[in-house]
């Protein structure tokens, strides 16, 4: 669990999977369901923003014609002639002057300015009112909604706003009211049903990215085996109601492909350039050339890469550790796991020490397609961030008597590519729509992606998943309060623990990994072989699936994860023998499980086949290995709890103590 195993899964580069494009594989008639209500809901909108604009076209109607009266009236307070022509007034026109600045819903105080301003265009003579016409005055009438209206009101209306004695509340201005009450009710109605419609796009988004993203705490029991396809209940992930607040839903509606020219390549990546440097607002220094490979050219590609920066004697340390740790089983080729693991699910990487860009496609001489798409968004987002942030230096973080830091990389590896990731949905959401958002978790690729995935151990799927799934929520919670400049400034001091990543609030409180007392050493024949740190991520995983068994799942494994303040653990080797020391601090103001009862209960479930031995002085759990199991005892005092696996019970003991 060095550094090597965090850039093994992620060799040096900045890596886009296959499976992580989609989120997981659902049932194409759930799909299809899902999209006929979206396309329900997007053509309500339509209709409904249609309505909205037509009312908006009467209110701009009734506004102009306000603003002309007003218009008309200061030029005659000016002495000027309001209507043009011979300076003749038409008294038509005064009752339409005087009407629209009533049915603007003007204030009385206002209404009664506007009619001294009549007056005194009038020659304070309201009898010139007598010249209109009764019919005139009646369509005049009917084209502002009132049933009827007569001379005498008219005069009426406006003596009493002159002497203050009649303002809005009378016959004629209830009347007046009523009318534009009713064109307000009908646009706050149609305002009303755009805004139920964007609530049942964001149910429906919501819905789906539940079914996608699965209940995103890892759960007890379930898939993971075998060779069915998963989603990310079975992997961890997705928090849909945080994936939603960074998320337009009405974008997704509208999405029309505006970032998916289909002429070339070249032409679609510079539109993408141009998407991103206006979302990110940031600028390249230069754009990176990108490579177009099949998938089974990047697979080659990428497990070469790990066979030469994934050296055997690393591969067989960190096999030894998970394989005490229970994670994978006894005496795996690592190497070769990851090697098959990784190559398998890569859709696409950036080498930020070379700047080479690649994407994998079906077919390289064709447009890209929609994972293909995304695919060079999330690439060239790392060789944007990179060219202007810097990406944080995976695996520099040792210090502390550790030869590595595997939880901090973890920690920093989320900031790199929960951006990547965030970025390539927002684009697929607004560019791509709902249409392509869909089509990506039937592709075969990815659904081929997901049936290899499962049939890896689980420890290191969700280690796989992790920068993307975890790391989504992560920057997701930053944008939604800070936006894109708060995600920038994540570069500038990434997490120093997964535990900040799972839990943001650690992260704004500044709640760094306590440092656990070493744990205790074994001597000759023994030898150190290295030493790591241990985080809130990997007791999840182990939590998860003791033994690699999902069914042996503790339950509420984020719960009893979360009571981690800081941990390492050391691998003591001697020829084919291993031993592992584990020391954990609890946190002080944890209100999770005890600490020290989950790791007695998941060591328990990882030997389900060892003997329970009394316990000694603090021993919580004291096992005997049966056959060729290593014996393992768990001590807890205070805040520490310690872990000894070893072949012996004696060295357990004194690797927990």
């Amino acid at each position: 669990m060095s550094d090597h195993l965090v850039k093994v899964l992620v060799p040096a580069l900045a890596v886009a999977l296959v499976a992580t494009a989609t989120f997981g594989v659902l049932q194409r008639d759930d799909l299809n369901d899902t999209k006929r209500e979206l396309r329900s809901s997007r053509n309500d909108a339509s209709r409904a923003e249609g309505d909205l604009a037509d009312a908006e076209l009467q209110v701009d109607d009734l506004q102009d014609e306000l603003t002309a009266a007003v218009a008309a009236a200061d030029a005659a307070r000016a002495g000027e002639d309001p209507f043009g022509g011979d300076g003749s007034i038409d008294p038509i026109d005064v009752a339409t002057i005087l009407l629209h600045i009533l049915t603007g819903d003007l204030e009385a105080a206002d209404a009664a300015a506007a009619a001294r301003i009549l007056a005194q265009l009038l020659g304070d003579d309201l009898s010139v009112l007598a010249a209109i016409d009764a019919d005139a005055l009646a369509d005049l009438a009917a084209d502002v909604g009132l049933d009827s209206l007569n001379v005498e009101d008219l005069q009426a209306l406006v003596e009493g706003i002159l002497e203050g004695s009649v303002d809005l509340t009378g016959a004629i201005g209830d009347n007046l009211a009523d009318v534009l009450g009713s064109a307000r009710d009908a646009a706050d109605g149609v305002v009303d049903g755009v805004d139920g419609v964007v609530e049942d796009a964001t149910e429906i988004l919501g819905d789906l990215l539940d079914d996608i993203g699965g209940d995103g705490g890892g759960g007890s029991g379930g898939g993971g085996s075998g060779g069915e396809p998963v989603g990310l209940d079975d992997l961890g992930g997705l928090d849909p109601f945080m994936m939603l607040q960074c998320m337009d839903p009405m974008a997704v509606l509208e999405g029309a492909g505006a970032g998916r020219p289909a002429d070339d390549v070249d032409t679609q990546i510079t539109a993408i350039v141009a998407w991103l440097e206006r979302e990110r607002e940031l600028e390249f220094e230069e754009v990176p050339e990108a490579t177009i490979l099949t998938h089974d050219e990047i697979a080659d590609d990428v497990a070469a890469q790990i066979e030469r920066d994934y050296p055997t004697s690393q591969a067989d340390r960190d096999s030894r550790i998970l394989s005490l740790l229970g994670a994978i089983p006894t005496g795996t080729d690592l190497q070769g796991l990851q090697g098959d693991l990784v190559s398998g699910q890569v859709a696409g990487y950036y080498d930020p020490e070379t700047g080479r860009l690649v994407v994998a496609t079906d077919d390289p001489s064709e447009p890209l397609d929609t994972n293909g798409l995304i695919t060079m968004t999330h690439e060239l987002d790392h060789a944007l961030t990179d060219q202007v942030l810097g990406l944080p230096d995976i695996g520099a973080g040792a210090t502390g008597g550790v030869t590595a830091d595997t939880d901090g990389d973890l920690g920093a590896l989320a900031v790199v590519e929960g951006d990547a990731t965030l970025t390539m949905t927002r684009y697929l959401f607004a560019e791509l729509g709902i249409d392509a958002m869909l089509d990506t978790t039937l592709d075969p690729a990815s659904a081929e992606a997901q049936a290899q995935l499962a049939t890896f151990p689980h420890y290191l799927q969700r280690q796989l998943r992790y920068p993307y799934a975890e790391g989504l929520n992560f920057v997701c919670s930053v944008f939604a309060d800070g936006g894109w400049a708060a995600v920038d400034e994540l570069y500038d001091g990434p997490p120093t623990s997964s535990a900040q990543v799972v839990f943001p609030d650690r992260y704004a409180a500044g709640e760094e990994p306590v440092d656990a007392r070493d744990p205790g050493t074994l001597g000759a024949p023994w030898t150190a072989a290295g030493a790591d740190t241990l985080g809130v991520a990997q007791l999840q995983w182990l939590f998860e699936a003791p033994g690699g068994d999902r069914a042996a799942a503790i339950g509420d494994e984020l719960d009893h994860a979360s009571a981690w303040a800081g941990g390492e653990l050391r691998l003591f080797t001697d020829g084919p023998r291993s031993a592992l020391g584990v020391a954990l601090v609890e946190r002080a103001t944890s209100d999770g499980l005890p600490l020290c009862e989950s790791v007695s209960e998941w060591l328990s479930a990882t030997y389900p086949d060892a003997g329970r031995v009394t316990n000694e002085g603090s021993e919580a759990l004291t096992l005997a290995g049966s056959g060729d199991g290593p014996d393992a005892v768990v001590t807890c005092s205070g805040s520490d709890v310690r872990i000894g696996i070893a072949p012996t019970l004696a060295d357990a003991r004194a690797l927990a103590r």
